[in-house]
């Protein structure tokens, strides 16, 4: 047991050096990151749950770094029904290169419907990619793995739709980017990613392009700008 935790740490001083930019060549760092993910994956959930918060979130940002975008999971928990307007959502993948903020829009797909009952007294909607990100996803990866861009802002993301009657002040996000460790707010899904900084949370409590509640991450965030590009 001790060797194979003193292994593991071993592991995450590697995956810690490859996310963070001690490049050896993309393909490589790549291989590096997934069979990291692959080993901690392995292990019952129970038992990486039990490992301290910041060496879970080593694993977890890994995890996150190489799973498959489809499997990705966006709920939006609504106190009204959204009717047909549910359909017509859409989501921005952001990072940046360089000094610029690189933003693709892809659509998301309706996948679950879930309607009040006695645990639950709001609507809940599960979304997902589709396949249209197959290409962008493999070619950002090489990218990604070479340094040529930053991780993806996942603590962005967030369900557009097009249309002005969405009342963003009655619905809150959940995430399953790793849907095995159930929905996260996005104050607990920043929590779990280990390269995140000090200015990160703070870019990210004061920009306006986030429209939902943030209070779970920042406190109770008044925003006092729109961004014009959401409808």
């Amino acid at each position: 047991m001790k060797s194979s935790l003193r292994f593991r740490f071993l592991y995450v001083v590697i995956i810690l050096s490859t996310l963070s930019g001690c490049s050896f060549t993309g393909k490589f760092n790549e291989s590096i990151v997934s069979a990291g993910a692959a080993s901690w994956k392995i292990q019952p959930l129970a038992v990486r749950q039990s490992y301290p918060e910041w060496f879970q979130s080593v694993y977890l940002t890994a995890e996150m770094q190489t799973s498959e975008i489809k499997s990705w999971q966006l709920y939006v928990l609504s106190d009204e029904t959204l009717n047909d307007i549910a359909h017509l959502a859409y989501a921005e993948i952001r990072y940046r290169e360089g000094k610029e903020t690189k933003v693709h829009e892809f659509p998301l797909y309706l996948v679950q419907t879930q309607l009040p009952d006695d645990e639950h007294k709001g609507y809940r909607y599960t979304y997902q990619f589709g396949n249209e990100t197959d290409g962008f996803y493999s070619n950002y990866l090489t990218r990604r793995f070479s340094y040529q861009v930053s991780p993806i802002d996942v603590h962005y993301l967030q369900p557009y739709f097009r249309s002005d009657q969405i009342k963003t002040n009655t619905i809150s996000v959940e995430y399953g980017i790793l849907p095995e460790y159930g929905p996260k707010t996005v104050g607990e899904l920043m929590r779990s990613m280990f390269h995140l900084r000090q200015k990160d949370w703070q870019k990210f409590c004061q920009d306006p392009v986030y429209i939902y509640s943030k209070s779970t991450a920042c406190g109770d965030v008044k925003i006092t700008e729109m961004d014009n590009r959401i409808f």
